[in-house]
């Protein structure tokens, strides 16, 4: 008798779980039919630290407001109550599910697709380098690629810094300098520039020599590939931060 209770509170227990688990879901359901019901259909896009963001989104929000779509950024956060992956999954399913009734199957995709060939065919735009399908580079004499963090490293190998300067102890120490500059689509480099930077208050009489140092070293640099989107080469704006006291 004691045994067959424990089974039936054990199957009990089961069940509740089982349950609680369906809640979750049925009130993503449930709170994407009160969306749709009191605001419209909406695509949402769910952004954490990592991003989630893409390139196309203002023309994909353009493009779906066209069709009564509205379009939303929902933060994700790190730290999630139990069950909050699961309604979220539900409500999404549901939203998509009632676009899909509306517009036909794909409808996202296809308008995502969209939206994207419009943002890579922008006349007379400059392109971030993250936004790009391949960011300028320039080759070193072994034919290596650089960019990004290479180019960091390149500009860090070159730099010579002055005797007196006392070199930072720890990474937080570290002054920096923001770059900025063009690669048009011709793979010509311009518009050399120094953006914000940070130097400790005792280093603060070598930020100018750095400047200089920086944008001379860059600019000496003859021949760029130009940066790509969809095939096709086109003017990109490079933003790097550059940290000193790198010794490589």
């Amino acid at each position: 008798m004691k045994i067959n209770l424990f089974i039936i509170s054990l199957i009990f227990l089961i069940s509740c779980n089982e349950n609680q688990k369906t809640n979750w879901c049925e009130e993503g359901r449930k709170a994407a039919q009160e969306e749709i019901e009191k605001e419209g259909l909406v695509f949402i896009k769910y952004l954490t630290l990592g991003g989630g963001a893409d390139r196309y989104d203002k023309e994909l929000e353009k493009l779906l407001n066209k069709s009564n779509i509205r379009f939303k950024y929902e933060p994700i956060s790190s730290i999630e109550m139990e069950g909050e992956d699961e309604k979220r999954e539900c409500f999404e399913n549901a939203i998509n599910r009632a676009i899909e009734n509306k517009h036909g199957k794909d409808f996202i995709e296809k308008t995502s697709k969209q939206a994207d060939e419009i943002f890579a065919n922008k006349e007379n735009y400059i392109y971030e380098y993250f936004e790009l399908d391949k960011s300028p580079y320039f080759l070193n004499p072994k034919g290596e690629e650089y960019s990004g963090e290479e180019l960091v490293k390149y500009l860090n190998k070159h730099l010579k810094y002055p005797k007196e300067y006392q070199l930072a102890e720890t990474v937080e120490e570290r002054p920096f300098l923001e770059l900025i500059f063009i690669v048009d689509k011709e793979g010509k480099s311009k518009d050399f520039k120094i953006g914000e930077s940070n130097f400790p208050e005792e280093k603060e009489e070598f930020r100018k020599y750095f400047e200089r140092e920086v944008l001379q070293i860059i600019s000496k640099i003859p021949k760029w590939e130009a940066g790509i989107i969809h095939d096709k080469k086109v003017d990109c704006k490079f933003t790097r931060r550059i940290p000193l006291d790198w010794i490589i």
